[in-house]
């Protein structure tokens, strides 16, 4: 089994300004911490268990939703919905994001048997890792936007 980390945003302008350089400290930091002391790596060996972080002004309490279960594929997809504006109007944005996806992130895997204080390990050294050296988690806008594709040179007829 292996954990991945996504995110969607499907409200226009809504999202978490947070790179995705945290979601992959965070998909490091559990898959080294949780899946192999726990040996999730051995049962369901091929499984992909994606926590899917998403939102909308709408959600003001943590939800977790799912799982959507891709047979083929053998993906779960679990969608946690983190309250829009506890986060975005925290002091500290990366703080809160990390708290609510962690709080989710425990209903999901906790039919794994794994502990929440296990985890609450896991945010709090991604925490330390983060604020020992912040420029490298820094959400640059410019950087991360999808570059708009120009394909007015195309013969689409």
């Amino acid at each position: 089994m292996y954990i991945n980390v996504s995110s969607l945003y499907a409200e226009v302008g809504v999202y978490f300004p947070i790179s995705y350089k945290v979601d992959n400290l965070i998909i490091h930091e559990i898959n080294e911490k949780i899946t192999g002391p726990y040996k999730l790596d051995l049962v369901n060996k091929d499984q992909l268990i994606s926590l899917m972080v998403t939102t909308n002004k709408a959600t003001i309490e943590l939800e977790v939703k799912g799982p959507d279960y891709y047979k083929k594929d053998d993906i779960k997809v679990w969608a946690l919905y983190l309250p829009y504006y506890r986060i975005t109007e925290a002091p500290d944005v990366i703080e809160a994001y990390l708290h609510f996806f962690f709080q989710g992130a425990y209903e999901v895997l906790k039919e794994y048997n794994v502990k929440l204080e296990d985890l609450e390990h896991v945010r709090d050294t991604i925490k330390k890792t983060i604020k020992s050296s912040p420029e490298d988690f820094f959400y640059d806008e410019e950087k991360e936007r999808t570059p708009e594709i120009d394909l007015s040179d195309l013969d689409l007829d």
